[in-house]
């Protein structure tokens, strides 16, 4: 049987997208978000399309055939839903763009999330950094904005009155649009504000969420709790709350460099290798307890979701989140679990609420590098792992020693796998936003992995079995000190070797494209093949 006569039906789950309709949706959605930034519409376009799109769906039977009319008006109803939803927020959101670089602009608004202090060029000076939900606006020349949302840096003395979530400031600073902005990768929402104490005031406090103010007044204890007993290294107490709480601005620029030169930044995005190994920790618990795995997501998703809040609620960690619940929750409702069915609802749910997400930097790198590890991680898992597995021929059990190493072979060998597959998909996102090629990480990503999951399950009893004894969280944390030097030095030495990483000039789009058309061919032949090798064991005699 070969692969032009094959039904759809025979093919694996991997390519059979009609079991998924969430996929199909999400997509479509994802294109009328992107329609909805870069056409200006009118106002009642969207709508009237969608109105009648919506008409025609419901009022037409679907024809026969394989794509009938009804799905296909489905889709486009959804994508003019998408481009309808960013329609409306840009009135909401965009405001305060029309004032970017308009010289020194008053702005009140309410702290939208728990400042983060930063390393400030001037030694006299605090920096601090925090988002901002503006109400009003107002410039020189007399125009004024309201509503949306501005990255604030505020600089301020040492004896400055720190600012915290749900304080109502005014502000007076200087509106500059984000510096990739140029290129044509930001909508107007996502701007930034440079400012200093001595031009702001405090007005009130008490406007946000009290829920998130207790989350964030926790992760700012969790954080002392880990530089319990070893202050004298503010270096590895700053990767640390870096890595567990996701306190970036604590990393020393040097060692970050580092870490970006390798391509092993992504350990400190709180995101699906956080979130993974969070979420496999309680379920050891679980387990432990003998809970039925259908009960899971009970537990699991208000923890995954408080833990989520506490580390800021990034895109990537949302997403993680996201698809972490929808993942465990599928055994609850009688259904199988999917993890490009998570990703692509985690996805849809986070640009429904926030389409402006859709051209930051961390949105895009998130998704496409967790698609591409569900996609890609079996092509390179498979032919690896048969020359690491157990002879079946073998007569008698093997000792004990050798399944053992088997069993530690196997997980390098996952393990390389995952890094291939994840490297191959950040690295022209990586080339055409930053211009650096890190095919170092490749190699790193085998160590750093591990040291990461031992550093956040050492910080985990910390913050466990250390708030009852405080000399247990000293013993951990000076663990945890031995294993962050450990990792430091390593990746010191990664960065150092020859061709490790290069800085080339940005690539062309088409290139990007180009690449994942290559890697979508190779899914693809490799999914293909897979369904001859079942259909070949079903029937042995096709073969002849």
């Amino acid at each position: 049987m070969t692969g032009a006569s094959r039904s759809d039906s025979t093919l694996p789950a991997a390519i059979r997208l009609h079991d998924r309709p969430i996929v199909g949706i999400a997509s479509s959605f994802v294109l009328g978000t992107l329609l909805g930034w870069n056409l200006d519409l009118p106002g009642l376009l969207p709508l009237a399309a969608a109105a009648w799109i919506l008409c025609v769906t419901l009022g037409r039977p679907g024809s026969p055939g394989r794509f009938p009319l009804r799905l296909v008006l489905l889709h486009g109803l959804i994508l003019v839903l998408g481009t309808l939803n960013v329609q409306t927020r840009k009135g909401t959101t965009g405001h305060i763009a029309e004032l970017a670089g308009l010289g020194s602009i008053e702005i009140t608004g309410v702290i939208d999330a728990d400042p983060v202090e930063r390393t400030s060029r001037y030694a006299v000076l605090r920096a601090w950094r925090f988002p901002v939900r503006v109400e009003t606006a107002h410039a020189p020349d007399g125009q004024r904005a309201t509503g949306g949302r501005l990255l604030v840096f505020w600089r301020a003395p040492p004896n400055a009155t720190r600012p915290h979530y749900g304080e109502r400031w005014s502000i007076r600073g200087r509106v500059m649009p984000p510096r990739h902005a140029q290129r044509g990768q930001a909508p107007p929402s996502q701007n930034v504000c440079f400012a200093t104490w001595s031009r702001s005031s405090l007005i009130s406090a008490g406007h946000g969420s009290p829920v998130i103010a207790t989350i964030q007044q926790t992760r700012r204890h969790a954080a002392t709790q880990l530089s319990r007993g070893i202050e004298d290294f503010p270096s590895q107490t700053g990767l640390a709350h870096a890595l567990l709480l996701g306190y970036r601005a604590e990393l020393p620029s040097d060692l970050l460099a580092v870490f970006r030169k390798t391509g092993t930044l992504h350990i400190f995005a709180i995101s699906g290798l956080h979130v993974g190994m969070i979420a496999g920790m309680i379920i050891f618990v679980l387990n432990a307890c003998r809970v039925p795995s259908s009960r899971w997501v009970l537990i699991l998703a208000p923890l995954l979701i408080v833990y989520t809040l506490a580390t800021g609620a990034r895109p990537s960690a949302v997403r993680a989140c996201l698809m972490a619940v929808v993942y465990f929750i599928a055994p609850l409702l009688k259904r199988r679990p999917d993890g490009l069915s998570a990703v692509s609802l985690a996805g849809l749910l986070i640009l429904a609420f926030t389409p402006a997400e859709i051209y930051s930097v961390g949105f895009i790198y998130s998704f496409v590098v967790v698609i591409g590890l569900i996609a890609l991680y079996p092509v390179f898992e498979k032919p690896l792992m048969r020359h690491v597995r157990l002879d079946p021929f073998r007569a008698g059990d093997p000792p004990k020693a050798r399944q053992v190493g088997y069993t530690v072979a196997r997980y390098f060998v996952g393990l390389l796998a995952a890094s291939i597959a994840a490297w191959l998909c950040s690295a022209p996102l990586t080339a055409y936003f930053f211009g650096r090629w890190a095919p170092i990480a490749l190699i790193g990503n085998l160590f750093v992995i591990p040291l990461a999951f031992l550093i956040l399950l050492t910080g985990c009893l910390t913050l466990t079995l250390g708030a009852c004894v405080g000399l247990v969280a000293e013993v951990f944390n000076h663990a945890n000190l031995a294993l962050i030097t450990t990792l430091s030095t390593l990746i010191e030495g990664a960065s150092n070797l020859p061709a490790a990483h290069s800085k080339t000039d940005p690539i062309s789009i088409w290139v990007v494209l180009t690449w994942y058309g290559i890697l979508a061919a190779i899914k693809w032949r490799s999914v293909v093949q897979q369904a001859d090798e079942a259909h070949e064991h079903d029937d042995p005699l096709s073969r002849y």
